[in-house]
């Protein structure tokens, strides 16, 4: 016959295989849900830094493209502003020298055509037809 310890034995050993399958049912799924879902995060996390460091060579290098070209355009720029600079004071001198000697300030050409309106005027060299 069967003693009462075996009987109680049997029910807890029992109670303990069906909450372990039961957790089981319930854990194993979600550790291989989370298990998938961590490896993604890594994997997204190592696509995400591999695409930025991409990225910021692209900005590195297109910064420094377009600061050196800026760079030469002010150059160009200065360069050119240098070499016109004699070239507009001296229109500016010859228009004026030209305006005193036909027939004063603000005289209008053989042409219908306005030389300067007065020597001292921040426009050089506007011509306005009549």
């Amino acid at each position: 016959m069967i003693s009462l310890s075996s009987l109680y034995f049997l029910v807890y050993f029992l109670a303990f295989l069906f909450v372990g399958v039961v957790a089981s049912v319930f854990i194993i799924p979600l550790l291989t849900v989370s298990f998938i879902f961590a490896s993604c995060v890594v994997i997204f996390g190592f696509l995400s830094d591999i695409t930025f460091k991409f990225a910021q060579l692209i900005y590195f290098k297109t910064d420094h493209r377009l600061k050196s070209t800026l760079n030469k355009m002010g150059q160009h720029t200065r360069k050119s502003e240098t070499d016109l600079r004699p070239q507009v004071m001296k229109n500016y001198a010859s228009a004026r020298i030209r305006t005193g000697s036909q027939q004063g300030t603000g005289s209008t050409s053989g042409t219908g055509t306005t030389v300067l309106s007065s020597p001292f005027d921040g426009r050089t060299g506007v011509r306005v037809t009549s």
